[in-house]
């Protein structure tokens, strides 16, 4: 069990995890078609300079440390797309994930995006995976065991 020893040390973990919503809302905000992920990422790491946090991704260690303060995944892409020159289109669904650390704690978080008008298939998608999270939250406070949510699903 998690053990905080201070009022400081929450809002440090706090203030972690709201800049990564941040981050993600400003990504949200720039999904459109024609934009690239390597803009969108480029964008996010400016944020975290300006606000002294640490990104957890970009450098993690490899045959190639990872290039980018976000990883960036188009349609079939499963996860840890490399941000790059790749413009999004009309119909896209966009996965982007990013982490940063600070004051020593870390966040870590993910949304996947609409690139203006998607198929039924694809809203349909994004709507029962949202439901499934939905469901997810409200019974880990009732269940005690992950598996016990898993049944409900």
């Amino acid at each position: 069990m998690l053990t905080l020893k201070s009022a400081t040390e929450l809002d440090k973990m706090r203030t972690a995890g709201l800049y990564v919503w941040h981050a993600l809302q400003i990504a949200g905000s720039m999904i459109r078609p024609g934009i690239t992920t390597g803009e969108i990422d480029a964008v996010i790491e400016r944020f975290y300079k300006d606000f002294n946090a640490v990104p957890l991704f970009k450098g993690y260690p490899g045959k190639v440390p990872f290039p980018a303060v976000t990883c960036i995944s188009v349609n079939e892409e499963v996860v840890h797309g490399i941000p790059g020159r790749r413009r999004l289109l009309e119909g896209d669904i966009v996965g982007v994930d990013t982490g940063c650390k600070v004051a020593g704690w870390c966040a870590d978080s993910a949304i996947t995006f609409p690139v203006g008008k998607i198929s039924e298939q694809k809203r349909r998608l994004l709507d029962v995976t949202r439901r499934t999270l939905e469901i997810a939250a409200t019974e880990l406070s009732r269940c005690k065991l992950w598996s016990d949510v898993a049944r409900q699903m």
